[in-house]
């Protein structure tokens, strides 16, 4: 018969952090030992256990738990990937989601609650060769340092969805971007699809006073969402700032 997954049964000593605590009184082996061999309920709540503990080494056998039979378990691996993963958990949950053993969602949500460590992974993943895969990953990188020429490139991609956010992730940034960034994104302003023009309009507020002649172009633009989108951004009051700062 399975072991359970431990739970405590004493307080957790004021000395010394949770997670020490847990690894020094032996659960965390036994949890991962639940996550590989235990029945779907164990391994979902083993799942949930190592997450809630961000036990070391849980990486592997969580990532093969995305392939397990059980739907809620493949899902509570997921969010604990994005609790103790790494580079590595990247293209796994990536895979899941490709595959549809897991919520697009559900990667979404894993890659945004990733550390650090896990930005080259994601960074790669623009390159991937699915449009969603691309569009996720890009909007991920919006919300980290580095990579810019990744998010630069992806400007041009094929697929509306990830220019849209390509142009967002850099707005994101705001005065953070380089002089390239900034004229890879006045070049967008052409853009065939309205979506990626409507969403130019919020980054273009950001540029100053080149910004805000792009702006009054596109306030003339042909679609009402776009042209309705560049009129706001003209007078939100952060676009006047920046606009009245470049000018001196």
């Amino acid at each position: 018969m399975d072991a359970p997954v431990p739970r405590p049964n004493r307080p957790v000593p004021r000395h010394g952090s949770r997670d020490q605590w847990f690894e020094r009184e032996g659960h965390a082996e036994r949890v991962l030992s639940v996550l590989r061999s235990g029945t779907p309920d164990q391994r979902e709540l083993a799942a949930n256990t190592v997450a809630a503990f961000e036990v070391v080494g849980a990486e592997p056998p969580l990532i093969a738990c995305l392939e397990y039979p059980s739907h809620t378990v493949r899902e509570a691996c997921a969010r604990a990937l994005g609790r103790c993963g790494g580079g590595e958990a990247v293209e796994a949950l990536i895979n899941a989601g490709v595959a549809q053993r897991i919520a697009i969602a559900s990667v979404r949500d894993a890659l945004s609650a990733l550390p650090e460590a896990a930005t080259d992974a994601i960074a790669a993943a623009t390159r991937h060769d699915e449009g969603i895969v691309r569009a996720l990953a890009t909007r991920e990188l919006g919300n980290r340092r580095g990579h810019e020429n990744a998010l630069i490139g992806v400007l041009g991609d094929p697929d509306t969805p990830v220019r849209v956010q390509a142009v967002i992730a850099l707005a994101t940034r705001g005065s953070r971007i380089s002089d390239l960034a900034r004229q890879s994104l006045l070049a967008r302003t052409d853009d065939p699809e309205p979506s990626v023009r409507a969403a130019l309009c919020r980054a273009l507020g950001a540029l100053g006073t080149e910004g805000g002649e792009r702006l009054r172009t596109l306030a003339r633009d042909g679609d009402e969402w776009v042209a309705r989108s560049a009129e706001v951004a003209l007078t939100s009051p952060v676009a006047t700032s920046r606009r009245a700062l470049s000018s001196h």
